[in-house]
């Protein structure tokens, strides 16, 4: 039988101080990236004073990581599973199983802006995100075959493109997924936990993982694609992570969400306490640049509400209707949350602001007098690039921290340092940084971020008393700097 492939949370290494040679080496985690190529190779080359530090996306991959290796075996082609940091040693599968294949990380979808290269095509027999079967011949727990039908003849290995190293595989969730709760196969992704009532039902693309089957339990290796884009709905469990997930956001009879991860503020079933210790990583989440109905007013990368440590590393989010990410803290009486966003790509974002969508980065705001303990966004990523065709001059906002307007929750410390700022076009951010001083309670820091103020509208940064607070933190900002120039942003 095939399982959700559900297993104890393990704990990755710390990010090492890399090797004296390394001119990027120390601070910024490059170490647990993903294995594969980076998505902007080259992009650093464009600018006289880029950062000092390795950068998520242009030095490094981030999003899922590469796990198959393809060789010649006689006459087809051999599967060979190389486990990532982290995840089982074998690959889980079964003969009747649908899996998809990708080269290394980038071209993932049209929209990536990126052309194939030499490094990352599969073989000619194999068509990108294209559904094949596992078959019985040469099936073992590190190694498979596949067929174009159900026990079919397996593909043939005399055809171009490469063989080796740096490819993926991802399972068809709708072939593959059993219930984690009562361990019959899901045939319609509607009902592990319990299906979600309310304004995201009868998309047919929710899952709710809720109660104690779900602590410390590791979601991974699904390809949502293949189903227009999925929503994962985190309740009532501690310890739960998401990782090395495909989603994108299709169209049909309706337009579905691609939202990756969804914590509401309540369980949508049992009405208990939020999910606690969330972590998402190593996901590419690419919500197509839909309005859609799943999400009322469009589609959002993330959006959280969890409680204790959330972290979110590691992922390629992009094309989203309204922001990237999302983290709305909206209940009483919580100590001890923290919010940890550090080594993602992040890029076009607010696609449909023409049309009267909000787009931001990431944002993040409380209500209800909630306090969170700890923010702290670092060596990231942000990409807006000039947006064409249907929703050309679309923009968005940057970092819109502890404001919405609407505050009157708080944090106790800010922290946006080092991170990467690539704007590009004409209006197409109106601030990298939207910061609401009255909110924070005792320190603000946004320090050694590099910026491309090519496509910004008003200003490098809106740090500000809004006036929905009634705090006056210690602002500390230091070492920002203008990537093409080399002045000081101030």
């Amino acid at each position: 039988m095939d399982y959700v492939l559900i297993q104890t949370k393990p704990k990755l290494s710390p990010p090492s101080s890399g090797s004296s040679t390394d001119p990027y080496a120390g601070v910024d985690g490059s170490p647990n990236a993903a294995i594969g190529s980076a998505q902007w190779p080259n992009e650093r080359a464009n600018y006289a004073h880029p950062p000092a530090w390795k950068v998520s996306g242009w030095d490094y991959p981030v999003g899922i990581n590469a796990n198959l290796s393809m060789s010649n075996s006689g006459s087809t082609i051999l599967f060979t599973y190389v486990a990532p940091p982290g995840l089982p040693s074998g690959h889980g599968l079964s003969a009747g199983q649908i899996v998809t294949f990708y080269g290394q990380q980038d071209n993932i979808s049209a929209t990536s802006g990126l052309p194939l290269t030499s490094t990352n095509v599969l073989p000619s027999a194999l068509t990108q995100g294209t559904p094949y079967y596992v078959i019985s011949a040469g099936l073992t727990t590190t190694q498979f075959e596949v067929s174009t039908t159900n026990g079919g003849s397996a593909i043939s290995a005399s055809t171009s493109g490469m063989l080796g190293t740096g490819f993926y595989f991802l399972r068809d969730p709708f072939s593959s997924w059993t219930d984690y709760t009562t361990g019959t196969l899901v045939t319609a992704l509607t009902t592990i936990g319990g299906a979600y009532p309310g304004a995201h039902a009868g998309n047919g693309q929710a899952i709710e993982f809720s109660g104690t089957p779900a602590n410390n339990a590791v979601l991974w290796g699904y390809d949502f694609s293949l189903h227009n884009g999925i929503q994962v709905i985190v309740t009532d469990c501690n310890g739960f992570t998401v990782r090395d997930n495909y989603s994108l956001g299709g169209s049909g009879a309706v337009n579905y969400s691609a939202l990756g991860v969804w914590v509401p503020g309540t369980d949508s079933i049992s009405q208990s306490l939020v999910a606690t210790n969330v972590t998402i990583e190593y996901n590419n989440i690419d919500c197509g640049g839909l309005q859609g109905i799943a999400v009322p007013g469009g589609t959002t990368g993330l959006a959280l509400n969890g409680y204790g440590a959330n972290l979110i590393q590691y992922n390629w989010i992009k094309n989203s209707w309204n922001e990237a990410i999302v983290y709305s803290q909206d209940t009483l009486a919580q100590t001890g949350i923290t919010i940890e966003i550090h080594f993602n790509l992040i890029e076009m974002c607010g696609v449909g602001t023409i049309d009267g969508a909000h787009g931001d980065w990431i944002q993040i705001f409380n209500q209800n007098a909630a306090v969170i303990q700890n923010i702290d966004i670092s060596y990231n990523l942000f990409r807006q690039p000039a947006i064409t065709g249907t929703y050309a001059g679309a923009a968005t906002q940057g970092l819109s921290v502890v404001s919405a307007g609407t505050n009157d929750g708080s944090a106790v410390t800010v922290t946006t340092n080092n991170n990467t700022m690539v704007t590009l076009g004409t209006n197409t951010v109106s601030y990298p940084f939207f910061i609401d001083t009255s909110s924070i309670q005792t320190t603000m820091t946004y320090s050694n971020n590099y910026v491309d103020m090519t496509g910004v509208e008003y200003g490098w940064g809106a740090v500000y008393d809004e006036g929905t607070g009634t705090y006056n933190p210690t602002v500390v900002t230091a070492g920002n700097i203008n990537m093409k120039t080399g002045a000081i942003l101030t």
